[in-house]
């Protein structure tokens, strides 16, 4: 998911967290969340696009942290010092959500398109 801070001013935030909504958990499971630097050029929709096949890679990832999983609800990660890291660049972030060694275990998340619980990138 990516977010614009575009028309932030300066060049860092006191603070920044990634909160998302878990609306589906079959069973406890660590996701870990990357964030990229200088792959954030990708499109969600027409030509060009971003899919499954042409997604960047977390070889060019910094691992931020891991959110243990259990049950629906709310799910938050401190990303301060990614977010820094990009406030002198483009000013635009991209973070990564990837299960890791899952054991079968399926995680649904609401997508910014959904009607409430939308991702959000909390910044101060």
């Amino acid at each position: 998911m990516k977010f614009d801070l575009t028309g932030r001013t300066g060049t860092s935030v006191a603070s920044a967290t990634l909160k998302v909504y878990c609306n589906g958990a079959s069973a406890a499971t660590p996701l870990v969340i990357y964030g990229f630097s200088g792959t954030d050029t990708w499109i969600e929709s027409g030509s060009g696009s971003i899919t499954w096949n042409n997604q960047p890679s977390s070889t060019n990832a910094v691992t931020i942290g891991t959110l243990n999983v259990t049950a629906a609800g709310w799910y938050a990660i401190d990303v301060t010092s990614y977010v820094n890291s990009q406030m002198s660049g483009d000013k635009k972030v991209t973070f990564k959500m990837q299960v890791e060694n899952n054991n079968g275990a399926t995680l649904s998340f609401n997508s910014r398109e959904n009607a409430s619980n939308k991702p959000a990138l909390v910044v101060n």
